[in-house]
């Protein structure tokens, strides 16, 4: 029997300059992808909601980090979408713990709270920041999928 939480069923990218509206960019562009992909779901608006969320996080955190370009790509699997924001940006994301009267500073905090898991892998150009979110059960996309 074939495990299909290995299937993928589609990825996506898009690059972005590294301005201030790159991350409003991201958001749309990942509730168009992952609309499209889970329509028609009930459970679909919140975990899509989720996703846009950590992705305006990374992709802020990347523009911040002052960036010249940066590459969003989504990997839908079957059980599971991971959201990665490539930049090309030196230095290394810090967790910060932030007081509740900053105003930045909680954009990894958020991402940990919200995801299984996350990370990053860093290359001679820069780094990726990666998070997988889990779809709950009724959205798993076993049936779209191929290996």
């Amino acid at each position: 029997m074939k495990d299909v939480t290995s299937q993928m069923c589609r990825t996506v990218s898009h690059r972005y300059p590294c301005d201030l509206t790159s991350p409003s960019q991201a958001r749309d562009f990942t509730t168009r992808e992952l609309g499209h992909s889970l329509r028609a779901i009930e459970e679909a608006e919140e975990f899509i909601d989720r996703a846009v969320l950590v992705v305006s996080e990374l992709m802020t955190n990347a523009v911040n980090a002052q960036c010249h370009t940066t590459t969003l790509t989504i990997v839908i699997h079957s059980d599971r979408v991971r959201v990665a924001v490539h930049d090309d940006a030196t230095g290394r994301p810090v967790m910060q713990h932030a007081a509740p009267a900053d105003d930045h500073g909680r954009g990894l905090q958020i991402v940990r709270s919200v995801t299984p898991s996350w990370g990053v892998d860093y290359d001679q150009v820069g780094k990726e920041v990666w998070a997988e979110i889990s779809l709950p059960d009724r959205l798993h996309a076993a049936d779209r999928c191929t290996a």
